[in-house]
């Protein structure tokens, strides 16, 4: 059993072998990782574990994954040991206990290597040596691209028509997203973010990880003459691959806390759902998230995400993470886990409704911050408590109001298994649907004379409809919106006249639907709430919270049912309507 401060390396030995195929030997050691010894960490995909491969190590032989054996192949050196660091063989995955211990070292261990080994597969048969050099080539001229006038750069003889671009591109493609797992695995991002120094290795082929780095930043910043002779496909593999390695880049440059790193990065996936957290710990220093940092790898994977969540909010005193749980794709969730913790284990791509072919994923991110529905009040951290056992979450809050009527939530425009997409002509019928629902709501029943909801409702409705934010193309707030933008909002759903505000209808159409409450006020909630919620101010909440009575009547228990917009109540005005107590939320 190793130490809290030991780790194991590999030293694969060398081969002499000319076709690659004589057997993998190695011997394991232990080092003190405090006193920083030298090896090199290797990034991979571990596969689906259906073709197997061996090694034999310290005499014993090893059952690996062929992704695995591949990688190791291919660098192990002629004539000396080459040190490694490999999760597969340097953890006892089968030791729970030992993968408790190791896998929060994960940090420390990608940060220490002298060199991580981004290994991207073979390459696929489809294409030649050669072209795979070409495609390489097409990088290098980009990232030189920097030093150089763009201008006057004499391209490579890849770039002189669509034509010699095309089987080059398409073989850069199948290592980029979309096509290469490595992109897509939570654990390789952290192995992208820590080191110091990283080789990307394609086969036989290798480029140092900051000219791919790089000549993201040159694709970005500066006009490249020699890439007009290529087709927009063509120009699209550079744009895919371009964002995701500066995605990676601004990672590791930026300061971003735990909530943005889980939100921005969960489409990543893991073999095991509770790597879904555990691949994000070693970017953050010992503390940060105390409840799960201890990486017990027996707990469900429902629980872990909901002490993953309480521990967002103990970190950022913040109730954002409430905020974020994507409602809109359910009954599919990880099974077991409370409604107000953040699913890392469900995969929203594919599922979530999009409009004018987007679903607004950061939607809910961007926007949170722009309301004070509870005034400057903080959360209450006395009261605030996670149970464990319960997997309910204690806050202060008070409730104000009730829903009394819900519009049927957007629906895709096919009821084909799979469909999303919800055209203009259809979201403009919702909204007139919507709008004709609240009238009648209105105007069938007489109203105290003292609500102003009832008085305001068609402003209201316009405002609730873009909640009140004019939203720039990555759907974050530019400003609030103006009474032109609201004009406009109407036009659109009067005679589909588009313009930049219908991005905030969109977008909020993607994750709500329109509800009234019984103090008639009008607002845009979860999709899935229901008449008779509860309107739930939480201390230290930026939105209203809709939650719905728990089972039994006990006393203080609540289903959370999700974050809402509720014109009239977004900036404190409900603070003295209740009297603020402890809610326990499930």
């Amino acid at each position: 059993m190793l130490s809290n401060n030991e780790i194991r390396v590999l030293d694969l030995f060398p081969t002499t072998s000319k076709d690659n195929k004589a057997e993998l030997v190695g011997e394991t050691r232990i080092v003190q990782l405090s006193e920083d010894p030298k090896y090199e960490a290797l990034s991979y995909v571990w596969g689906d574990g259906v073709n197997a491969s061996e090694i034999t190590i310290d005499g014993n032989c090893v059952t690996i994954t062929e992704g695995l054996a591949a990688a190791l192949r291919r660098i192990r050196l002629p004539t000396k040991k080459r040190t490694l660091w490999v999760d597969q063989i340097c953890i006892n995955q089968d030791d729970i206990e030992e993968k408790a211990m190791q896998v929060p070292l994960m940090g420390q261990i990608y940060a220490k290597t002298t060199q991580c080994l981004i290994w991207f597969g073979e390459i696929d048969k489809q294409f030649s040596v050669r072209t795979a050099m070409s495609a390489l080539s097409i990088v290098n001229f980009i990232d030189g691209c920097a030093d150089d006038d763009a201008f006057e750069r004499s391209a490579p003889p890849e770039l002189e028509s669509e034509d010699t671009f095309e089987e080059p591109i398409q073989a850069l493609r199948s290592i980029s997203v979309g096509q290469n797992q490595w992109w897509h695995r939570v654990w390789t991002l952290q192995e992208a973010i820590l080191p110091s120094k990283s080789l990307a290795l394609w086969g036989p082929l290798s480029i140092p990880w900051d000219v791919v780095i790089n000549a993201g930043f040159v694709h970005l910043r500066t006009y490249i003459p020699a890439l007009n002779n290529v087709t927009h496909s063509q120009r699209d593999v550079l744009f895919t691959l371009f964002a995701h390695t500066t995605g990676l880049q601004w990672a590791k440059e930026a300061t971003h806390g735990p909530l943005d790193t889980a939100f921005r990065w969960n489409f990543r996936q893991a073999s095991d759902p509770l790597d879904k957290v555990y691949g994000f710990l070693g970017l953050f220093p010992p503390g940060t998230l105390k409840r799960v940092e201890d990486c017990n790898y027996r707990l469900a994977p429902g629980t872990l995400y909901a002490m993953f969540t309480a521990d967002l909010i103990q970190h950022d005193r913040d109730l954002h993470a409430l905020a974020l749980r994507r409602h809109e794709v359910l009954p599919v969730t990880t099974q077991g886990i409370p409604r107000w913790a953040m699913d890392m284990g469900v995969d929203y791509h594919g599922r979530a409704l999009n409009i004018d072919d987007d679903c607004a994923a950061w939607y809910l991110m961007h926007t949170y911050q722009m309301y004070s529905a509870s005034g400057d009040s903080e959360v209450d951290m006395t009261s605030f408590h996670y149970d464990q056992q319960t997997n309910a979450l204690t806050l202060t809050g008070c409730m104000v109001d009730k829903v009394a009527l819900v519009g049927l939530k957007p629906q895709p425009d096919s009821d084909e298994p799979g469909s999303t997409a919800l055209s203009l002509p259809g979201a403009i019928a919702k909204l007139r649907e919507w709008y004709a629902l609240a009238e009648e709501f209105y105007q069938g029943r007489e109203w105290d004379e003292d609500l102003v909801g009832p008085l305001a409702w068609p402003e209201s409705f316009w405002g609730s409809l873009v909640a009140n934010l004019f939203l720039d193309e990555e759907f974050a707030p530019l400003r609030s919106a103006t009474s032109r933008d609201l004009e406009q909002a109407e036009n659109f759903m009067r005679n589909g006249a588009q313009t930049p505000v219908c991005r905030s209808i969109f977008a909020n159409m993607c994750h709500r639907t329109m509800f009234l409450t019984k103090k008639g006020l009008l607002g845009f909630g979860p999709t899935d709430l229901a008449v008779g919620d509860e309107v739930c101010i939480l201390r230290g909440g930026r939105v209203p919270f809709i939650v719905r009575a728990g089972s039994n009547n006990q006393e203080g228990l609540h289903t959370f049912v999700g974050p809402s917009y509720l014109d009239g109540m977004m900036t404190g005005e409900a603070l003295d309507e209740g009297e603020f107590t402890e809610i326990r939320l499930v």
